[in-house]
């Protein structure tokens, strides 16, 4: 299954239900503390860690309504980020990709 950005908070599936955050409303400048709460950047190096840290940001998705059959499924990737050097550029493509839309 293939599953593209929500643009504008059109999101039906996501980690955390609680994020409400979209491409508008984020400061490119600033990356969300939420990304960092639990220190885990802040550890050594950790090659299994590192190669699987895309799943553990965001691999637990769940549905946040009732999707329907042949429904197109969106994520909020604005929360898969895994550093705050990858922020910037996140933000500016999905403006940019969502502008387009």
């Amino acid at each position: 299954t293939f599953i593209s950005h929500g643009c504008g908070g059109s999101y039906n599936i996501n980690a955390d239900p609680s994020v409400t955050m979209t491409e508008d409303t984020v400061d490119p400048e600033t990356p969300p503390e939420f990304q960092y709460a639990k220190g885990s950047f802040k550890t050594l190096f950790n090659p299994v860690i590192d190669r699987h840290l895309p799943h553990l940001v965001g691999g637990l998705d769940v549905a946040l309504r009732d999707i329907e059959a042949g429904e197109e499924i969106f994520d909020n990737y604005l929360t898969l980020v895994s550093n705050k050097a990858d922020w910037k550029e996140l933000v500016k493509g999905l403006k940019a990709q969502c502008k387009s839309k």
